[in-house]
């Protein structure tokens, strides 16, 4: 029975630091461009054709808004800023 063990250097700290800046700055993001792609795709089905611009905040909205799903979109919003 081969047992592995992670291994953790010291050099890997600032690459794990600069990983969670990136998910928080990603996460930040995906809520501050929700205008945009509200206003954009407005007059059609909202994220696009194909949903190629539903971003997290649009299917937030969707979820609690339009489909009149409260709970789904709380815990949504909840993981959300729970990572950043």
């Amino acid at each position: 029975m081969v047992r592995t063990v992670a291994a953790f250097s010291p050099c890997d700290a600032p690459h794990a630091l600069a990983d969670d800046f990136l998910v928080s700055y990603w996460h930040h993001q995906q809520f501050q461009i929700f205008d945009q792609v509200y206003i954009m795709t407005a007059r059609t089905i909202r994220g696009g054709v194909g949903g190629s611009a539903r971003t997290l905040s649009l299917y937030l909205y969707e979820s609690g808004f339009i489909h009149s799903e409260y709970g789904y979109a709380s815990t949504i919003a909840f993981v959300c800023s729970s990572l950043s």
